[in-house]
């Protein structure tokens, strides 16, 4: 998905990608990666969604696109 006006570019997840946590800001030693996308949030502009993933552990988190590296 693209932001209209914006040249930041976020990756389209489908529900079933395979997806590890990825950030160099927060700390990702509280995800057990890999996880599976479970649902998917789109915001009111729909100009970036967040995604419901359930991890190794079994854990269920929400986040943001930019948090998630899709693993082929």
């Amino acid at each position: 998905m693209s932001s209209k006006g914006s040249s930041t570019v976020y990756q389209k997840l489908v529900v079933g990608d395979l997806v590890k946590f990825a950030s160099t800001f927060f700390n990702d030693a509280r995800y057990a990666n890999p996880g599976v996308v479970t649902g998917i949030n789109l915001c009111k502009q729909e100009s970036q969604a967040s995604y419901t993933i359930i991890w190794a552990d079994g854990g269920t988190t929400t986040e943001w696109s930019c948090y998630l590296k899709k693993l082929s």
